[in-house]
Formats: C-alpha cells, sequence, structure tokens
C-alpha cells in the first residue's frame, strides 16, 4: 500500500477513535447531568429509569417519592433537638406534627426501596460512609412513620398543632392516639392471656377472633394475613367538637401466633360480613407494627455508628433519643427461648421495643 495511504489510514483511524471516545464521555456526562437535573426537579422516575445513575442517585430518588429528602430530615432532626431543649414539646411530637404529616402503604415501599439502593454501595468505597449515613436517616424516618401510620390524620391541626378535641378520658393524649396506646397493649395481653385494660376505655375484640379483611366490600380482593380487630370505646363524654367515642384498631397475628397492632393505612377494609370496617393493613415487611419499629431503629443506629466516628452530632443524638425513649425491654428477659427473641437481640440489641414501650411513648409524648 501506498505510504501516504497508510500514513491517512492510521490518522483517519486515531481520530475516529478519539472522536468516539469524546462523544462517549460526552454522552455520559450529559446523562449524569440529566439524572442530577432530574433529581433536583423532583423528577423522580426518570432518575430510576436513567442508565447512568448510581446508587446514591437511586436511593435519594426513592427517598424523594416517599416525601423527603435526606436534607430536610436532617435539619429537622437538629430542629427538633435545639426546639425540645427549651420546649414544653416533646421531639415525638414536633415529628408527628412537623415531619411526618402524611403516611401511606407506597411511601413506607419507597423507604424500603432506598435504604436497599443505599445498601449496594460496597463497603472500602468513597461513597460507603454518605450511604450508610443516608440509610440510618432513611430507616430513622421509616421508624417514626410506620407511627404515624397507626394514628389517623386528624392527629393534626391545619396550623401544625395536635388536635386535643377529642380527649374523652381527659389524660391530656389526643384520643385517636390513645385508642393506637391502647392496642399495642391490648395485643400484649392478649398474647399473655390477660384481659386487655386501657385508662378510661372499654376493649372489644372482633367475632370470630381471627378475621380475614378484603379491600373491597363484595370481598372478593383478600388482604394477606390473619388479623383481629379491636373497637376502643372512650368511658367519658363527647366534648365540643368530638363525634365520635369509638374507633377500631387491627391486629396482626404472626407465624408464631403472637398478635401485634398491624401497620395501617388511612383506606377502609372489610371483614364478613361487610359492613363491619377496619383500617386497612399494610402487607409485606412492615405488617407487624411493633417488630417493624424495632428492627427500623436498631437499623438506623447501627448504619450511623457505620457512618460517623466521631460521637454527640445533631443527628446521632436524634436517632440515640427515638431508640431510647421508645425502646426499654431488656433482650436478655425473652430471649432464653429463641422463638421469642427479637431480630434486633439477635443482631446485637440489648433492648428491644415492646408493645408496652410503644404505648407508654406514644402516651407520654403526644400531649
Amino acid at each position: 500500500m501506498n505510504k501516504s495511504l497508510v500514513g491517512l489510514a492510521v490518522i483517519l483511524s486515531v481520530s475516529l477513535i478519539t472522536i468516539v471516545s469524546c462523544s462517549d464521555k460526552n454522552s455520559t456526562e450529559a446523562c449524569l447531568h440529566e439524572a442530577s437535573m432530574n433529581l433536583d426537579s423532583g423528577n423522580y422516575d426518570a432518575v430510576l429509569a436513567s442508565t447512568c445513575a448510581g446508587a446514591m442517585d437511586k436511593g435519594a430518588a426513592y427517598f424523594g417519592k416517599a416525601g423527603y429528602s435526606v436534607t430536610s430530615v436532617v435539619n429537622s432532626f437538629v430542629d427538633a433537638g435545639a426546639t425540645g431543649s427549651g420546649s414544653t414539646q416533646s421531639d415525638l411530637n414536633i415529628y408527628m406534627t412537623a415531619l411526618v404529616k402524611s403516611v401511606s402503604g407506597a411511601s413506607l415501599d419507597n423507604l424500603d426501596k432506598a435504604r436497599d439502593a443505599y445498601a449496594t454501595v460496597a463497603l472500602g468505597t468513597d461513597n460507603y460512609k454518605p450511604a450508610q449515613f443516608n440509610i440510618s436517616i432513611v430507616l430513622a424516618l421509616k421508624t417514626l412513620s410506620l407511627i404515624r401510620t397507626v394514628i389517623p390524620g386528624d392527629l393534626v391541626n391545619p396550623d401544625g398543632t395536635l388536635n386535643k378535641t377529642c380527649d374523652v378520658n381527659i389524660n391530656g393524649v389526643p384520643d385517636s392516639a390513645d385508642a393506637t396506646a391502647c392496642a399495642l397493649l391490648a395485643a400484649s395481653a392478649i398474647n399473655t392471656g390477660a384481659t386487655p385494660t386501657c385508662s378510661g376505655a372499654l376493649v372489644t375484640r372482633s367475632t370470630p377472633t381471627d378475621i380475614s379483611i378484603y379491600t373491597d366490600a363484595a370481598l372478593t380482593t383478600q388482604v394477606s394475613g390473619t388479623y383481629s380487630g379491636l373497637t376502643i370505646r372512650f368511658t367519658g363524654s363527647l366534648t365540643t367538637g368530638c363525634t365520635t367515642t369509638t374507633y377500631n384498631r387491627l391486629l396482626y397475628k404472626n407465624a408464631t401466633g403472637q398478635y401485634f397492632a398491624a401497620t395501617t393505612t388511612s383506606d377502609l377494609c372489610y371483614q364478613q360480613p361487610s359492613s363491619i370496617q377496619w383500617p386497612c393493613p399494610v402487607t409485606g415487611v412492615n405488617q407487624d407494627l411493633v417488630t417493624s419499629i424495632d428492627n427500623s431503629i436498631n437499623s438506623a443506629i447501627s448504619s450511623l455508628n457505620s457512618a460517623i466516628t466521631a460521637t454527640n452530632t445533631d443527628v446521632q443524638n436524634a436517632i440515640n433519643d427515638i431508640k431510647s425513649q421508645a425502646c426499654s425491654s431488656p433482650c436478655a428477659a425473652v430471649c432464653g427461648v429463641p422463638a421469642t427473641c427479637p431480630l434486633s437481640c439477635q443482631a446485637g440489641a440489648t433492648i428491644y421495643c415492646s408493645s408496652e414501650d410503644l404505648s407508654n411513648y406514644i402516651t407520654t409524648n403526644l400531649n
């Protein structure tokens, strides 16, 4: 071949490789820029569909779809710590009125997906500690969201304060929150064979004891799981603006035959006969309220410890405060029999959240 032609072929080949390489680089950078812009603008589905978005972006997108950002939650934790120190409001009061305003089965699912996305960041990589920090925020928010799911929307007034219009038993706790605390106590009493008792309230279980739940009045679509309904009626007199003394709460029966307050949504489901209605349960890993809360807060602390080497940070204090205030039952008391040992205890925790702990947490802090 003519030397000139060979030289031209080499030049063209090198030029073509350079052009393709630049094109690939520019294409990747453009894709990453687009994913970042979509994340900033709240176009979370586009981020999740992106071919170049990494685990950190996808975790943030799922967290965004749940209605939150890591920055906003961190700021709320810091504000609660700062405000709570000189305020009569508890941290839980602030979280329930200002941070976690609404929760659904879909939002809980997105919180789980955010955690799973961040969890794919490998140990030893640059983003590992930031990912672990974000996991701790996601799980702490999930803990609070799980509590919020079983306290109806009327807990909060339009101005963001607690709605205490209904306080029939005159204990300073809104009846909607009190009913949830009562259901937690009732579940524990049922497990031990005791008679459920609550402050100023009568508790009646559904008949039959174990019921099937359907999403429609025609009873065609059954929700997975076995449940028991509780009707909680406060025995005091109605106050102005309060229209009911009766609240329905749902218990979930786990594989070992124990009852726990079920994680529920604001929708209503049906028991046969279809005239009987109960809050619709959340299915899957979040079905059991007590276990889900216990696992979430302990995993949040574990992830935070993997991310932060310093102590006494605002976020650490906020998350540790949730655990210390909501959980006080010793693992040693229940782990003699493997079947009764909570997963958090099996993972190394020394205390766990029981039904009684969570009931006390609600009634002590939501007033």
